[in-house]
């Protein structure tokens, strides 16, 4: 939606005013792991939550020419935060909520600098829960998505990026540490993304996107943004 936090209010302030509806394009939220990952949370199964953890990495922007925006830090700062960690944020503060404090670092590991192709954050958030974020843009595809409260977990894990089809595996452990697995065949989030966002423009239902979460969100990759180019420096939010 916007690179700092100015510019998403200023975004979210023109779209109320003209009364509109914000639709952004974060599909994650609709992946049906993602879904069912969303409802043992919000059953009490997992207790209270504690932390997340989350990887997304792939080799994508490694083809790509050393002046394509994707790899520019002045269009896409912090690495692949903008690409991937972004989506990852998303669903970060739509389980926990708001973030409080931000530390991030990235590294030029494979890309020459500036480009840079690792990031990874740490984020507090006001519920008490802690999370990490990490991206890489040079190997072959990772995804994995882990909630861990104080009677439970669970784990989404995909076999590959969102554009291959590709079936998501769903790992649930009991408070007994008995566990669960199965798989979700990919839907397309894309579309019900769309038709979500309609249906609350047409007022039939209301966006599960709220102004609170987007701007949140954007308030992160702001931190991050910042506290990588203070070496890791916290951001306090």
């Amino acid at each position: 939606m916007a690179l700092t936090t100015a510019s998403a209010e200023r975004i979210l302030s023109a779209c109320a005013k003209a009364g509109g509806v914000l639709g952004i394009g974060h599909e994650r939220r609709y992946e049906p792991a993602m879904e069912e990952m969303r409802r043992q949370a919000e059953s009490g199964a997992l207790g209270r939550l504690l932390h997340m953890d989350a990887n997304v990495s792939h080799s994508n922007f490694r083809k790509m020419h050393p002046s394509n925006w994707r790899r520019d830090p002045k269009h896409a700062p912090a690495g692949a935060w903008t690409a991937l960690g972004i989506h990852l944020g998303d669903m970060f503060v739509s389980l926990a909520g708001q973030p409080t404090r931000v530390a991030a670092r990235t590294a030029s590991q494979i890309f020459p600098a500036p480009s840079e192709d690792f990031v990874s954050a740490e984020i507090d958030f006001a519920n008490g829960a802690r999370g990490r974020i990490t991206c890489l843009s040079t190997p072959p595809f990772y995804g994995r998505f882990t909630l861990i409260g104080d009677q439970g977990w669970v784990e989404v894990q995909e076999g590959g990026n969102v554009d291959k089809g590709i079936p998501s595996s769903f790992v649930h452990s009991g408070k007994d540490g008995s566990r669960q697995t199965r798989n979700y065949d990919h839907t397309n989030t894309v579309r019900m993304n769309f038709e979500a966002w309609a249906d609350a423009v047409e007022g039939r239902a209301p966006y599960r996107f709220t102004t609170e979460q987007l701007l949140a969100n954007i308030r992160i990759l702001d931190a991050v943004t910042r506290s990588a180019a203070a070496d890791g420096k916290p951001i306090t939010l």
